[in-house]
């Protein structure tokens, strides 16, 4: 099962030559849940299930130590819980997450630092 990312949907729906309003996301502060699984077929990770977010993120670290590559053309502006607004680093698509029997695969936009990995 492949997961749309709405911010790259939203690029896609737009006209020819029609300029995208710059959009920030905010996390919203909801009760927080950990889930393990097996991401790009390499290394079992723990990320948070948060439903304040829209979005899927993955810090910049975690990102090239498992060796994905992002497409740096679809940037997202991220607000945290202080209100400090910072650009993500790109997209990175269709990476296999697997629990138990299950695999979904996830378009994962990589943030510089993150307070935790949210899937």
């Amino acid at each position: 099962m492949v997961v749309p990312d709405p911010y790259e949907t939203y690029l896609r729906g737009l006209k020819p030559g029609e300029t995208p309003e710059v959009l920030t996301v905010a996390k919203e502060s909801h009760a927080l849940r950990s889930i393990n699984g097996l991401v790009d077929n390499k290394e079992d990770v723990e990320g948070i299930i948060d439903p304040g977010s829209q979005i899927i993120s993955m810090s910049e670290e975690v990102c090239h130590a498992l060796g994905l590559i992002y497409d740096p053309t679809i940037r997202l502006n991220m607000q945290s819980a202080n209100g400090e607004v910072d650009q993500s680093l790109g997209l990175v698509r269709n990476v296999p997450f697997q629990v138990s029997d299950i695999v979904l695969y996830l378009q994962i936009h990589v943030i510089r630092q993150a307070a935790y990995e949210s899937y």
